[in-house]
């Protein structure tokens, strides 16, 4: 499941929930800076039972070095992750 997520946003087949955007702005954390802490992130929690998606939650530290947690899911569907929320460790 996270090596699903990672290369799907490697490869740009992911989406944006309506809630991540919004917790992105309150946070004032840019969507490229989650991305680009994606790749060295650690592994928090793998939850395949999640609902309605399987999810992942990744903890890494920011280009300017805060700490943040960002939870992906799969969507099996369409071979694509979906940032689900964004939030400050």
């Amino acid at each position: 499941l996270t090596a699903l997520i990672r290369t799907a946003i490697r490869d740009e087949r992911y989406s944006v929930s309506l809630h991540a955007e919004n917790r992105l702005e309150q946070r004032g954390i840019e969507l490229w800076q989650v991305i680009a802490a994606l790749e060295e992130a650690e592994v928090v929690s793998v939850r395949p039972a999640s609902t309605p998606n399987p999810s992942v939650i990744f903890r890494a530290l920011l280009p300017d070095g805060t700490e943040a947690c960002a939870v992906w899911a799969w969507q099996d569907s369409t071979s694509s992750a979906i940032l689900v929320t964004v939030y400050f460790k």
